[in-house]
């Protein structure tokens, strides 16, 4: 019996040592702000005034920015608030 304690002991304890690594890379992938609005279709009026203004590229780059970005429904808004035929173009 108390062979048996000894080897579910080293069991037990050889367990806990091997899975407990630290080997995991969960490290999330840095995002820049371009490649969020890409990824949201509510943002494509954004993401195309961001490209026809070449500022895409301002913000891919490795500095800190803050966007208040507005939604194609925002942008319909004021552009609709602009008058006919008003496009982010």
């Amino acid at each position: 019996m108390k062979k048996f304690s000894k080897i579910i002991g080293i069991a037990l304890l050889s367990l806990t040592i091997f899975s407990c690594s630290d080997d995991d890379n969960n490290t999330p992938a840095q995002q820049t702000i371009t490649d969020i609005a890409v990824a949201n279709p509510d943002l494509s009026i954004l993401v195309a005034a961001l490209t026809r203004t070449n500022l895409a590229g301002t913000l891919d780059g490795s500095g800190q920015y803050t966007v208040f970005a507005p939604t194609n429904a925002a942008f319909t808004t004021f552009f609709t608030s602009l008058g006919a035929n008003v496009t982010v173009n």
